[in-house]
């Protein structure tokens, strides 16, 4: 309810939980913040410096509020009404609040980052509740599901649900040491994986997110895939691999990244939609964006030679391309 918000019962250990944050960030990024000395571009006063973030944080404080005070845990908040909504690409709870553990790192406050992580353990708790004493037949599903946050029976964009949902748990994670984000990133990424269960290895657009749930494509583009969905997993799933020991989510999303870089392109351009339901993938259409549905790709393959401590040449050769083929557009 809105008063259990802001009369939050500090859990037992919640200041122990809250002083390893503030320690453990401290220890792994430092808080020094190199724009307080004045190297900014374009070049400022620190005096401006400090005025500009102290005004980014009181926006972002406002935005925060408004969603924990009006809508919390619904996905996220409709601006105008102050009312819960539901992003329909997504429609997990407490979408909002995820999605934004990192950004509270970030913003220093440590405390509302400590009472999140407890909001979503009781949120989780709850939902396995729900789940055990729902009497469904479970033999058939996947090993060790207990139901929780991710056990809803909705579909979901696995683009969408791995930048914001995935990418939140993951960025939390790496940012405060908590193995709750990582038992959670596991979780919801076993539910992606089916969607890599293609001929072709190019993922589906779309999975349902309970055990017994299929995978497929959007209805408009049932025959293909979104260039931008194809590229924009592999940083997430590579990390999700990393940390869990599943080589799976890696291999998987990098299989299908390499696939789509071998059809190949005289300019290095993709098209928008690449078809994904024969064994050999193949271009669905001819229409180029570096916008909506093809931007995202080309961003991941420099971010990838990145992640790969820059060792990946194919990945930042095939970036290099792109923009030059844009350039020469």
């Amino acid at each position: 309810t809105k008063e259990d918000i802001h009369s939050f019962e500090e859990p037992p250990g919640f200041r122990h939980l809250l002083q390893s944050y503030m320690n453990l960030s401290s220890q792994k990024h430092g808080r020094q913040d190199s724009a307080v000395g004045g190297h900014s571009f374009p070049p400022m006063p620190p005096s401006q410096i400090e005025a500009n973030k102290q005004l980014l944080k009181q926006m972002f404080t406002h935005a925060w509020d408004s969603y924990m005070y009006n809508a919390f845990p619904a996905s996220e908040l409709q601006p105008l009404t102050c009312r819960p909504g539901t992003f329909n690409l997504v429609r997990i709870p407490a979408l909002t609040l995820i999605d934004t553990l990192d950004t509270l790192i970030i913003m220093n406050n440590y405390t509302e980052f400590a009472r999140s992580v407890e909001r979503l353990r009781y949120l989780d708790q709850s939902m396995q509740r729900e789940f055990s004493e729902s009497g469904m037949n479970k033999e058939n599903l996947r090993k060790g599901e207990q139901g929780g946050i991710f056990s809803v029976n909705q579909n979901v964009s696995v683009f969408e649900t791995t930048i914001r949902v995935l990418g939140g748990l993951l960025s939390a994670y790496d940012l405060s040491g908590d193995r709750v984000f990582k038992w959670a990133a596991d979780d919801l990424g076993q539910r992606l994986m089916k969607a890599f269960k293609t001929k072709s290895i190019i993922p589906y657009g779309q999975v349902e997110l309970d055990d017994e749930g299929a995978a497929y494509n959007t209805a408009w583009h049932s025959n293909a895939a979104v260039l931008s969905e194809v590229g924009t997993l592999q940083v997430e799933f590579r990390y999700l691999a990393k940390i869990t020991g599943r080589m799976e989510y890696a291999t998987d999303a990098m299989r299908a990244l390499d696939a789509l870089l071998k059809i190949g392109t005289q300019d290095g351009l993709y098209p928008t939609l690449i078809q994904n339901i024969q064994v050999r993938p193949s271009f669905a259409n001819d229409e180029i964006s570096i916008g909506a549905m093809g931007d995202s790709f080309y961003e991941y393959l420099l971010k990838l030679w990145l992640q790969g401590g820059k060792e990946e040449t194919k990945y930042r050769r095939a970036y290099d391309r792109a923009m030059k083929g844009i350039m020469d557009k």
